[in-house]
């Protein structure tokens, strides 16, 4: 008995000062103990903690993964579970955890209370965040690049097949002239004054990307060729409203491609390909114009 109470002892010495946050649970759900790392993770007192159901810090959507992890720890002797599961801090920061959960057996063999160890993986959730988005945006004006653009016209070609879908292509005419007169850093300066612009002119539901350079592309659901050309039409006004760059004052027109999808096996690049078409068109044509792709000509490529 001596041993057993000179090892508890031991025990709750090493989890109070633990350097990893953790809880001591009983099988009914309620924090019997909590050391002080978990107190600092969550902004609260051990005090605070201890009596509480362990539930209470759960984000609200995780709440019934966590419930059903903690019923399946008390059915399983020896079990042992890892979660990713948020948390909400005092202050109503959302943290992002790993909490691992085993089963402590009491002297009949049964469970007699679970301990868990919760990791504090915030910082790298929020890395790969911002790993992902730098993968998918433009780091010049914050669109979506064309990884992205193409990733959503599938998912939209996909959920309604149907529906129309329309691409439009816009590429600034003489752009190179105002890189060669005025610097990079101009040229730069207007290209995010255009994407504001087309991000101002967006549906619900629409998408607007940089495919690089002087390209833009837009996607727009449920609409027909009458319906794209007015969107056009409000890009052509936008964009050749004068922009103030410092002392200068530019002007930039715009050469706009408009393809429509009119058939549910015309795939998604099939739509990107003839908005191309149509802008080229549009350049050949003397530029700031609006040129679509021939609705009656449309086919499927082979």
């Amino acid at each position: 008995m001596e041993d057993r109470a000179f090892g508890e002892g031991r025990f709750r010495r090493a989890f109070r000062l633990a350097p990893a946050a953790m809880a001591l649970c009983s099988v009914h759900g309620t924090i019997e103990e909590a050391n002080d790392e978990l107190a600092r993770l969550l902004g609260l007192s051990v005090d605070d903690l201890v009596s509480r159901s362990v539930f209470d810090p759960i984000h609200t959507e995780d709440l019934p993964a966590a419930r059903s992890a903690f019923a399946r720890m008390l059915e399983t002797a020896g079990a042992v579970t890892w979660q990713g599961i948020r948390l909400r801090h005092a202050d109503g920061r959302i943290l992002h955890t790993v909490v691992s959960s085993s089963g402590v057996d009491d002297p009949d063999g049964n469970i007699g209370y679970l301990v868990m160890h919760v990791e504090d993986v915030t910082h790298r959730v929020s890395l790969e965040a911002a790993l992902q988005r730098q993968a998918l945006h433009d780091p010049l004006t914050d669109l979506p690049n064309r990884a992205l653009f193409e990733q959503r016209l599938t998912d939209v070609s996909v959920q309604a097949v149907q529906a129309r879908v329309g691409v439009l292509f816009v590429d600034l005419d003489r752009f190179k002239m105002i890189n060669d007169n005025h610097g990079h850093v101009v040229g730069d300066a207007v290209l995010i004054a255009v994407a504001g612009r087309l991000r101002a002119l967006l549906r619900p539901g629409d998408t607007v990307a940089r495919f690089g350079g002087d390209e833009f592309v837009l996607l727009c659901q449920n609409v027909d060729l009458t319906d794209a050309t007015r969107i056009a039409e409000r890009i052509t006004a936008a964009i050749e409203g004068e922009i103030t760059v410092g002392k200068l004052r530019l002007t930039v027109t715009a050469s706009i491609g408009i393809a429509v999808r009119r058939r549910d096996d015309n795939p998604p690049e099939w739509l990107i390909r003839q908005a191309d078409m149509a802008m080229y068109r549009a350049k050949a044509a003397g530029r700031a114009r609006i040129e679509a792709f021939p609705p009656e000509t449309s086919n499927t490529p082979t």
